[in-house]
């Protein structure tokens, strides 16, 4: 008769840190109830630690034991991006580059407890969505004219980005 078997914790720790990674984002211990309206544009004192962490966890404890590499960068960035602009309606092709530059420096960043990129994207994000907010205002003061012949697209597979800022 064999003794029990032993039941680890290890991959529920690696998913709980990934759940906290994913609070990172939306929430933070350094703010207070009534700066939630504002969310953070710039990392807190605790990230680089909660990103070490959960870096760590995520190289020795994934179910997958797929290491943290430029493969996983690459997708985390894709990911990222869809995140916030699946119908690639906010994000030019111009920056769209700019964070490509990083898709296979992402892990080396973790590892390194630099958590600046996200935050750059976020804030372009911002950005772009309050000159979007401005340009539907626009449009909405003018006139409309149902007579043209105009097209939406509403697959995100098959939208594209603005090619510049002048185009969107």
């Amino acid at each position: 008769m064999q003794g029990p078997s032993k039941f680890s914790f290890r991959p529920w720790l690696a998913i709980l840190a990934a759940a906290v990674v994913v609070g990172l984002f939306s929430f933070r211990s350094d703010i207070v109830a009534d700066d939630l309206a504002e969310p953070p544009q710039s990392p807190g004192p605790n990230d680089a630690r909660v990103t070490f962490i959960v870096t760590q966890l995520i190289n020795e404890d994934h179910m997958s034991k797929h290491p943290l590499n430029d493969e996983i960068s690459e997708r985390a960035l894709q990911q990222y991006l869809d995140r916030f602009d699946e119908m690639r309606r906010y994000f030019t092709q111009q920056d769209i580059d700019e964070f490509n530059a990083f898709r296979h420096e992402i892990d080396d960043l973790l590892k390194a407890k630099d958590v600046q990129l996200p935050y750059t994207i976020y804030r372009r994000f911002l950005q772009r969505l309050q000159e979007r907010v401005k340009l539907v205002d626009e449009l909405l003061e003018g006139k409309f004219d149902f007579d043209q012949d105009e097209e939406i697209v509403i697959s995100a597979k098959a939208a594209k980005y603005a090619a510049s800022e002048q185009e969107t």
